[in-house]
């Protein structure tokens, strides 16, 4: 599959690929699964279904349904016009009905016309808070408000000289980030594509795209530090449209996949969707924990690893347990772009050190 991604770009024009090469995931080496991408879709008619089955990854939602009593009390709160005054049988049915509350008093409010800020305190965050920004001791925490992905930066400005140029990661709208490690390991992201009304199309399949450039990002990082690959998964929010992507990478390519795709509610006409909303982030918030708990563990197998290297140098008889590095990915970055960087004029270049003066 890597030699056709080539001769696809070798043919595209070199002036016409310069202006579209930050929408085209080709250009990355990336595969979208889901059949958005036309040329994506032309060129790998055959191989795409057999590499889609290889490359699946599990997203448990059954594992994550609302019990039966939890279905119930969700009944009873979509129904109340007084949700206070439904009683609680379990402390945890408190975050179920702090939602559907909240829920309600928001779409309440004006809710036609919403920036993206607004759009994200009002029919997100409840979501989160919910069901993956819990109170108590968690593996991973939810950081919001334009944060610069490390994994990004880290990436962008390897092999560079920073004296000479130094670039900024991406911004996403949301990241969680694993606590237990020493490092700064990023392990999902998610993107909000405007406010409402809902976006353009446009929009839509650029923060896609930004979306799997970040993913591609937080694989390489966590491959490099802890020394495995893991999918990492992260979504995208288009109006109330609420999609779940995963990436991975297999045959030298990254591959994307749209692993599952809801709707949240708008009002309260359709406020039963909470139900689905609460799954699909349930599940996401155990493969957050899956994969910090995975890092935790991998990170003490390679201290260990590490002792039986220095034991094996002390006595070559010893078989190490060791397993090889997998061959490094082509990763290409986005381009700089027209903009140059200017030296400023008031530098005296016949200066052999600088002043602090």
């Amino acid at each position: 599959m890597f030699k056709p991604c080539r001769r696809y770009l070798a043919e595209v024009n070199v002036e016409e690929l310069a202006t579209i090469n930050m929408e085209n995931p080709l250009y990355y080496y990336i595969i979208d699964h889901s059949r958005q991408h036309v040329p994506t879709a032309e060129l790998f008619r055959e191989e795409l279904p057999k590499i889609g089955r290889l490359v699946s990854v599990p997203f448990d939602l059954e594992g994550n349904a609302l019990s039966e009593d939890d279905g119930e009390l969700l009944d009873q709160l979509v129904e109340s016009n007084d949700v206070d005054a439904i009683p609680l049988r379990k402390p945890k049915e408190k975050f179920i009905k702090n939602l559907v509350g909240t829920l309600k008093e928001n779409h309440a409010r004006h809710r036609e016309y919403l920036s993206e800020e607004h759009h994200i305190i009002r029919n997100l965050v409840p979501f989160i808070d919910a069901t993956m920004d819990l109170p108590g001791s968690r593996p991973y925490r939810v950081d919001w408000g334009e944060n610069t992905l490390h994994a990004c930066s880290e990436r962008r400005n390897q092999n560079r000289d920073p004296q000479l140029r130094s670039r900024l990661g991406m911004k996403c709208d949301c990241r969680m980030v694993c606590t237990t490690a020493s490092w700064k390991a990023e392990i999902g992201v998610g993107e909000v594509s405007g406010g409402l009304p809902e976006c353009g199309h446009v929009k839509s399949w650029r923060d896609k795209v930004k979306l799997a450039l970040e993913l591609r990002d937080m694989l390489i990082h966590i491959h490099r530090q802890a020394g495995f690959e893991v999918p990492v998964f992260g979504w995208q929010l288009q109006g109330f449209q609420l999609k779940v992507y995963a990436m991975s990478s297999f045959m030298g390519l990254f591959h994307l996949q749209l692993v599952h795709e809801t709707d949240l509610p708008s009002g309260a006409d359709d406020l039963a969707l909470v139900e689905n909303g609460i799954q699909v982030f349930r599940a996401y918030n155990q493969k957050m924990e899956e994969i910090a708990k995975l890092i935790r563990e991998l990170v003490k197998d390679k201290c260990k690893a590490s002792r039986k290297r220095k034991a094996n140098a002390v006595n070559p008889n010893m078989q190490s347990s060791v397993s090889p590095v997998p061959n490094e990915l082509t990763v290409v970055s986005t381009p700089l772009g027209p903009k140059k960087r200017h030296v400023h004029e008031h530098i005296d270049d016949e200066c052999d050190s600088p002043s602090f003066d």
